[in-house]
């Protein structure tokens, strides 16, 4: 520009090769101008990229509608119960063992094992027999392995002077009372049972004494033996 104005200030324009290096003189002034202003708005920049490592600020309102942001809630599931689920069996009836004497839990006490009858109702249909041609009175005890009292009992049976007294005016039968349940119920049907179950039933079947309702004799040779004593007649 300063060039120019000189050469108005003189009055005329450069001609031939002064021309032309008035022209080469004003480009380059015009490019130097023009590399020292740069872009006047962000719009004449165009789009920047963030620097590498930089954090983009996030919008809350976009952050809270996003569906990976919303918690996610469990559908709770109820689980069948597996005793609704299964029948209801009809309540049986209960053994209890009686413990005087000792504990009940096998393999205690006397040692003895009460035999279990193969055919406990014909065994019983036998004595039943036997007892209405001699006119004895038929003893039946129900117990189980599984209880101290009725193994005490069993061994009693072994005493010469219970032996002798259940010879002369008892048939005895002893049952495992865990299989012939149904067998007990024709004569006690309570439903609940203190073990062992001693029955002295007469010939003609009538029960004199029933150890579930009345309790149990003492556990001993002089309990038992007064007791068999007594029912004998």
């Amino acid at each position: 520009m300063t060039l120019r104005r000189n050469f108005e200030t003189a009055g005329r324009l450069p001609q031939g090769r002064p021309l032309l290096l008035w022209a080469a003189a004003m480009t380059a002034a015009a490019t130097v101008t023009l590399s020292g202003c740069g872009p006047t708005s962000p719009a004449a920049e165009g789009p920047t990229t963030p620097a590498v490592g930089a954090v983009a600020a996030v919008s809350p309102t976009a952050e809270a509608s996003s569906p990976s942001a919303a918690a996610v809630t469990p559908t709770p599931t109820t689980a069948t119960s597996s005793k609704a689920a299964a029948g209801v069996k009809p309540a049986k009836a209960k053994a209890k063992a009686h413990t005087s004497g000792g504990s009940s839990s096998k393999g205690s006490g006397s040692g003895a094992t009460v035999p279990v009858s193969a055919d406990a109702p014909q065994a019983v249909k036998a004595a039943f027999q036997q007892a209405r041609a001699d006119g004895r009175n038929v003893l039946l005890d129900f117990g189980s392995t599984t209880c101290f009292a009725c193994r005490t009992v069993h061994a009693l049976y072994s005493d010469p002077s219970i032996k002798a007294e259940i010879n002369a005016h008892y048939h005895l039968v002893e049952i495992d009372i865990d299989s012939n349940m149904s067998l007990l119920q024709k004569y006690d049907n309570s439903g609940s049972y203190g073990l062992p179950v001693l029955l002295v039933v007469s010939p003609s079947g009538t029960i004199k004494v029933d150890t579930n309702k009345t309790g149990h004799p003492q556990l001993n040779k002089s309990g038992f033996l007064n007791w068999l004593t007594q029912w004998a007649k």
